[in-house]
């Protein structure tokens, strides 16, 4: 049905921003000039964040439904990418990445439920299927065809090839990914 083909669309752009972020997110990091301790430490407090997280999204999708979670979520990615490009201090690094691991992770927390109550018990296993391959190609496609638009970009707009400004541009692509799903959510 419809909620499930949108699921869909929304597993293939979320698997390409989620690609984007934990591949060149750390590159853009370590670009930036933070030790390799540090941006373990970004890491381990956006995990611990996204952790957290998890179950009261979860608790809150049976009350407010999943599809106002996943608009949430949605809106703290897109709330992180914005503090992200317009910061590079360590404290705005750790709020925002911690923030948008916290949307992923109450976004991811209710595709299974989401999937279930939006679909056929004869279709499940291939929605179910269907999405998680979608997912898993997308990441690897988008890991590859970001970095070569994002240096092609650079080198067009003449930035250092490994400077933090063709990490921007990941983080503007994913911010643009972001802002079209939030756009299609609210929309649908």
């Amino acid at each position: 049905n419809r909620d499930a083909r949108l699921i869909l669309v929304t597993s293939l752009v979320t698997g390409a921003v989620v690609s984007l972020w934990w591949i060149d997110f750390n590159l853009y990091l370590s670009a930036l000039g933070y030790s390799t301790a540090t941006i373990g430490l970004v890491a381990t407090l956006a995990s611990v964040a996204g952790g957290i997280i998890a179950f009261p999204a979860s608790a809150a999708s049976d009350r407010v439904g999943r599809r106002a979670i996943f608009f949430a979520g949605l809106i703290a990615g897109c709330i992180a990418l914005v503090a992200l490009l317009a910061s590079e201090a360590l404290i705005v690094i750790i709020l925002s990445a911690a923030l948008w691991s916290m949307g992923f992770q109450a976004f991811q927390v209710v595709i299974a439920p989401y999937m279930t109550e939006h679909s056929e018990p004869d279709h499940r296993n291939e929605l179910f299927a269907v999405q998680f391959a979608i997912q898993n190609v997308t990441n690897i496609a988008a890991a590859i065809l970001g970095g070569i638009v994002a240096t092609w970009l650079a080198g067009v707009l003449g930035f250092d090839p490994g400077g933090p400004g063709v990490y921007k541009i990941i983080l503007l692509i994913m911010l643009g990914l972001y802002v079209v799903l939030t756009t299609a959510y609210s929309l649908a």
